[in-house]
C-alpha cells in the first residue's frame, strides 16, 4: 500500500512539475514576444525618420535645382533685354 501511495505521489509531483515548466515556458514566450514587439516598433520609428529625412533631402535638392534654373533664366532674360536695348541704341546711331 505504501508503494502504491508513493507511486501516486510521484506521479502527482511529475505532473505538477510539468505544469510549472509549461507555465514558465509560456511566461518566457510572452516576455520574448513583448520585447520583439517593442524592438519592431523602434525599427518602424527609425525607418520613418530616415524616410522623412530622405524626402526632405530630395525636396531640398529639387528646390536648389529650381533656384539655379530660375537664376539662369533670369540672367538670360536680362542679357536678352540688354542685347535688345543695345541693338536698338545702335540702330539709332
Amino acid at each position: 500500500m505504501k508503494t502504491a501511495e508513493a507511486q501516486r505521489m510521484q506521479g502527482i509531483a511529475l505532473s505538477e512539475g510539468a505544469r510549472v515548466q509549461g507555465a514558465q515556458a509560456q511566461g518566457k514566450a510572452f516576455m520574448f514576444n513583448a520585447q520583439e514587439n517593442r524592438e519592431a516598433g523602434k525599427l518602424d520609428r527609425v525607418s520613418a525618420q530616415i524616410s522623412g529625412a530622405q524626402a526632405r533631402e530630395a525636396q531640398a535638392q529639387s528646390d536648389r535645382t529650381s533656384a539655379i534654373t530660375g537664376a539662369i533664366g533670369g540672367l538670360t532674360s536680362i542679357a536678352g533685354s540688354y542685347m535688345s536695348a543695345y541693338g536698338t541704341m545702335n540702330a539709332w546711331n
